[in-house]
């Protein structure tokens, strides 16, 4: 995150995940937030969406406003493989078995380096 436009109700955020085809309704997402305009600090996580609504939210690390976030995503068959800044994998079962990978960013501006 570069520029954080947020409010209490909508805090700034980055998404990147997979989601079932074109519908965000069934989708595991890697979170970047910061939560509050007075957190010092980014956290980073992920979340499961089922049938439009979070099913799991989960923390894995705490970041300093400007630093860079380093992880990994894959998908096979329907389990999703998450690294943060190499720490230990975490593997999150999905409800969807074929997947189209997204970005995206909430009352903010974020800034991705993609490799693959």
């Amino acid at each position: 995150m570069i520029q954080f436009n947020g409010a209490d109700e909508w805090p700034p955020a980055a998404y990147v995940g997979f989601q079932q085809g074109s519908d965000r309704k069934e989708s595991v997402q890697l979170v970047v937030i910061r939560n509050k305009d007075t957190d010092s600090y980014l956290v980073a996580g992920y979340r499961v969406i089922e049938g439009g609504k979070e099913a799991k939210v989960e923390s894995l690390a705490n970041l300093a406003l400007q630093s860079w976030v380093t992880f990994s995503l894959s998908f096979d068959k329907g389990v999703v493989t998450l690294v943060v800044n190499d720490r230990s994998p975490v593997t999150i079962r999905a409800r969807f078995i074929e997947a189209a990978p997204y970005v995206s960013v909430s009352s903010g501006t974020a800034e991705f380096n993609v490799e693959h």
